[in-house]
């Protein structure tokens, strides 16, 4: 079985991520002092495809966190965000590890989705372990509610002549 080109050179390490570094950076710093920061939650964003999911998951693995991973498109309502609750309230019973939330594709719950932005800005105010959204645009107003309580962070698209000497 042949991986595709994006799986093939998905970054593994931090040192493989390409572009963005003073973002990663920041990230990091962010993640290791998280209990001191202002901002509770990251809103990373940029346009669809130039990794930033794949970033976050490789910073947040190397720095030993365990993951509640979600994409809201799959979880738009409150209802839906309402099982959240407990785990971002409340430290791991079982693991010793860090926990952190990433929600990705917090741009793609509309106003039609029945309070699962003004649910998701709940869940950052309350919780207890750093939450890390990731949205493709922060236009419009249907994540305002989120937007005051996160650092946000645009990533940009790599020089394409940047990848082309990666896949060489």
């Amino acid at each position: 079985m042949s991986l595709s080109l994006v799986d093939r050179f998905k970054p593994k390490k931090i040192c493989d991520v390409i572009g963005n570094k003073k973002k990663i950076n920041y990230i990091i710093d962010w993640l290791k002092n998280w209990k001191s920061q202002k901002m509770k939650s990251l809103l990373i964003y940029g346009s669809p495809g130039i990794g930033k999911t794949s970033s976050i998951d490789v910073i947040v693995k190397s720095m030993g966190y365990d993951i509640i991973d979600t994409n809201a498109s799959d979880k738009r309502s409150a209802n839906s965000i309402e099982y959240l609750i407990p785990m971002v309230k409340s430290k791991p019973m079982f693991s010793k590890g860090k926990r952190i939330l990433i929600m990705d594709e917090v741009d793609g719950m509309s106003s039609g989705d029945r309070g699962g932005v003004v649910k998701l800005k709940e869940l950052i105010e309350e919780s207890r372990i750093p939450i890390i959204c990731i949205a493709n645009d922060l236009s419009g107003r249907k994540l305002t509610p989120i937007k005051s309580l996160s650092k946000k962070i645009e990533f940009l698209p790599v020089d394409p002549s940047i990848l082309v000497d990666r896949i060489h």
